[in-house]
């Protein structure tokens, strides 16, 4: 089950799902994690530089600082670590959400089918809940 897609990762996620190899090269939720932490790294460089008018490079060491302040930039992903470490009943720590879905599948194609069925039930539930609150 797909859901409408509310934002840019929304969007970017149901089009690798579709075709993983395409972006990933193969069917991995390792590399899937890896693609998306670059994809936000690139939206909060993208955020800062407009909130702030700086340019990155040369206010690199400011940027880094500014990373661990609160953001404007939310996603279809906002509580979706929280979701999937209660999923699993894993304690919330430091450890990933890809790391947790990957420790319990048996390989990298079982956990990527997995973050979607994950992610599925994750949207429509926060969609539930949003039209409730309407």
């Amino acid at each position: 089950m797909s859901h409408v897609c509310t934002d840019y990762t929304c969007f970017l996620l149901q089009k690798i799902r579709k075709k993983p190899a395409l972006y990933l090269g193969t069917k991995s939720l390792e590399f899937l994690s890896h693609f998306l932490g670059g994809y936000e790294f690139r939206n909060a460089v993208e955020e800062w530089t407009k909130s702030t008018g700086h340019d990155f490079i040369e206010r690199f060491d400011d940027f880094i600082v500014s990373i661990n302040q609160p953001s404007n930039y939310h996603s279809c992903l906002d509580g979706f670590y929280e979701f999937v470490h209660s999923y699993f009943d894993v304690m919330i720590t430091t450890k990933s959400l890809y790391m947790v879905i990957i420790e319990n599948s048996n390989s990298q194609e079982e956990a990527f089918d997995t973050f979607y069925k994950l992610l599925d039930e994750f949207l429509a539930k926060k969609s539930s809940t949003h039209k409730t609150k309407t």
